[in-house]
């Protein structure tokens, strides 16, 4: 499977696609929705002990945020916990502005490709499987980030789903340049061992240009590894 085989499949086939993707990533309890009355939920499924309702949306365009309106308000029909929106294409910056206020986790284009990746042979230095499994807005801070960006006119907006740090922690594009970003509010030893993350995950994952963003004021040490590995510092 690529991801152009993604692109000419028709609206079932890829709800069928969706659902076994969820599959082979860790939910459960996966049922399609009969499609007419659905209330804009083709999938309902559970991983971790939660409800998800799910929407595939297979576009040639970017998804607007009526689909993000549509899922949120069907969560609440379907007395689920957590919403998603899974497209092959990406969407408008409303789109994912909404989906960070709301709460709606969204899997775009690149998410579909790391996935097909991790069904590949191993990459040399690429992350682990549990690395890779990306695209789910997870932990405070990091949406506290993901808006920042957004109103700061960056897109393609995703952020990485780990229980741990791996170095990325946000992948976003701006100018058509490709970022690798961390938000990291850990104390300076930790926060330096994680600028070599960072520093290392870049690569796999195709980054131009590396960020790290921080309500803690940089010190000294951090300033001059930044600056020897080409890290943007923020600090909000």
């Amino acid at each position: 499977m690529n991801i152009n085989q993604i692109d000419i499949m028709n609206g079932h086939d890829f709800e069928t696609f969706c659902a076994e993707l969820l599959k082979n990533n860790g939910f459960t309890e996966i049922v399609l929705t009969k499609g007419s009355g659905d209330r804009g939920v083709d999938l309902i499924a559970s991983k971790n002990g939660y409800k998800y309702v799910v929407q595939c949306k297979r576009y040639s365009g970017n998804v607007g945020n009526k689909a993000i309106q549509e899922i949120y308000s069907g969560k609440d029909i379907y007395h689920a916990d957590k919403a998603l929106v899974i497209t092959n294409s990406d969407y408008t910056a409303q789109a994912m502005s909404d989906a960070i206020s709301l709460n709606v986790e969204l899997w775009n284009r690149n998410t579909l490709q790391l996935f097909i990746t991790r069904n590949q042979p191993d990459k040399n230095d690429g992350p682990s499987q549990h690395e890779k499994d990306t695209c789910r807005f997870y932990g405070k801070f990091n949406i506290i980030c993901a808006k920042k960006l957004v109103q700061n006119g960056f897109s393609d907006i995703q952020i990485i789903k780990s229980g741990d740090d791996y170095g990325i922690d946000i992948i976003a594009l701006k100018d058509n340049i490709k970022y690798g970003i961390q938000c990291n509010n850990l104390d300076k030893t930790r926060r330096i061992e994680n600028f070599m993350l960072l520093y290392k995950k870049a690569k796999y994952y195709g980054c131009s240009k590396l960020m790290v963003i921080s309500e803690n004021i940089f010190e000294n040490e951090e300033i001059l590894l930044a600056n020897e590995l080409n890290i943007e510092l923020i600090q909000l």
